[in-house]
């Protein structure tokens, strides 16, 4: 899953990899789009191997850079290497048109090196976030790895508490601080709690915190990003069954400001979890994850937005018929949030999801992905107010072979129009007053896509949608 955070806001091995369908092979991409809005624009899509056989490819985040290219992390496992390292990764740089600019790969011999999450800062370094397994020691360390532009190592450090420690999210603040978060083990007591800890731009540690949400089976931090004021907000899990949804805001000191338990899903035999955290421009904060009530029910996909202060806002729950979850959230200039993950279909396979909730949390569109026979979304990054990039992980329909893929996708903050139904049989927009069209039953959506009503209407461009979601029209409203 993609634990990452943008900047200001969230396995000595093979050299040489090769990229499928950059040159010669035709991925096939099936968008089903239900909702308010058309499937967003496809530009480019780009699958990724290694190619070494018995080792499997799977997404481990990405991030975009200031200068709008797409970094996207590979990693690879391999349940049979016992006796040699079982898992690193690879770094694939992309362009905005799609050329992959290199690949990079971090590699030990002596240990497995897992991939978390990875974030840019404002001069395009590259801050990777993981665990470090030496093959003779049971103990694991978190690892953070800092890279230039060009994809070359400036500084790997390692960070053990307790018995096990691992880091699956990172942010970089204005200053080039590296915040990390995670969670730590300790198998004497037989706890393991949240982790935060801050390293400056050469790597020294400037502090380290441990956090107890107040269980003992799992405490854990999965999603982080940076507030208004240079301290960081934090999103994760307390508890392994049973588990409950927290949040935590810390100040640029590391100290704690306040804890938050969500209880998205509050069934005492139920399991939630949130994974990822994006501000929007009001300084409030989108976070999404997945609520499972327990056994024989339906996995839900769940986003919340809290204040500041830690106040929920609201919560929205992606309602389907068959599993579903989120594994990342970013939020627009107009504070719309996207959030990628997977929805299952009939058949127990995967698809890729990708939804839009307008500032009001009122769900605007869903798109969902066939790369493949089984495929999910694990990031999703903006890039300028008209770009998209989702990640993720395809499995081939007839080896089973895992790849990574990168997607670029056009993006408009607005609300898109419907092609004309039988329910929409006008051509061009629909002109009345403001006054009339705050009167009519639907939603009504401003340009940059924010859920107006009443005296907020006033004259300007809108867009209608029925109750039903069957019709979507622009409106000129006028002032008579």
């Amino acid at each position: 899953m993609n634990l990452k955070s943008r900047t200001g806001r969230r396995r000595a091995g093979p050299a040489l990899c090769s990229l499928r369908s950059a040159a010669g092979l035709v991925l096939v991409l099936l968008a089903l789009t239900s909702g308010n809005a058309l499937a967003q624009d496809t530009v480019w899509t780009r699958r990724f191997d290694t190619g070494i056989p018995g080792w499997t490819d799977e997404s481990g985040g990405a991030t975009v850079d200031p200068f709008g290219d797409l970094i996207a992390i590979d990693a690879l496992w391999n349940d049979e290497a016992l006796e040699s390292t079982y898992s690193y990764y690879v770094m694939v740089k992309y362009s905005p048109t799609g050329d992959t600019a290199w690949t990079r790969t971090r590699f030990c011999d002596s240990a497995a090196v897992v991939a978390g999450g990875i974030a840019a800062d404002g001069v395009g370094n590259l801050a990777v976030v993981g665990s470090f397994e030496p093959l003779d020691d049971y103990r694991v360390a978190g690892e953070v790895a800092l890279y230039d532009t060009d994809g070359d190592s400036l500084w790997t450090r390692h960070i053990r508490i307790d018995d096990f420690t691992f880091l699956g999210a990172v942010a970089i603040d204005n200053s080039q601080n590296i915040l990390v978060a995670g969670s730590n083990s300790d198998i004497s007591r037989g706890t393991k709690d949240a982790l935060l800890a801050k390293y400056s731009p050469g790597g020294e540690l400037s502090w380290s915190r441990t956090l107890d949400f107040g269980r003992d089976t799992l405490e854990q931090l999965s999603g982080l990003c940076l507030d208004s004021d240079s301290g960081v907000v934090a999103v994760g899990v307390s508890g392994y069954r049973g588990g409950r949804s927290v949040a935590a805001r810390f100040s640029a000191a590391g100290d704690t400001i306040w804890t938050r338990q969500l209880d998205l899903d509050p069934q005492p035999a139920g399991h939630e979890f949130l994974n990822a955290v994006d501000r929007d421009p009001d300084g409030n904060f989108v976070a999404c994850g997945a609520a499972w009530p327990g056994s024989g029910g339906t996995q839900r996909a769940v986003v919340v937005k809290f204040t500041p202060a830690g106040d929920t806002v609201w919560t929205s729950t992606f309602e389907s018929e068959f599993d579903a979850s989120t594994f990342d959230v970013a939020v627009d200039s107009a504070g719309n949030a996207l959030v990628a993950g997977s929805l299952a279909d009939s058949t127990g396979r995967r698809l890729g999801l990708l939804v839009k909730y307008s500032p009001d949390g009122e769900q605007v569109w869903s798109d969902t992905y066939r790369l493949d026979s089984d495929n999910w979304c694990s990031s999703v990054d903006l890039s300028g107010p008209n770009t998209v990039y989702v990640t993720g992980t395809v499995v081939d329909s007839v080896s089973e072979n895992w790849d990574l893929f990168a997607m670029r996708l056009d993006y408009a903050p607005a609300i898109a129009e419907h092609a004309p139904t039988r329910v929409e049989r006008m051509r061009g927009p629909t002109v009345m007053q403001a006054a009339d069209l705050a009167r009519i039953t639907g939603r009504i959506f401003d340009a940059t896509g924010r859920r107006v009503t009443g005296q907020a209407i006033r004259p300007g461009v809108y867009h209608f949608a029925s109750e039903t979601g069957v019709a979507v029209r622009r409106v000129i409203a006028t002032s008579r």
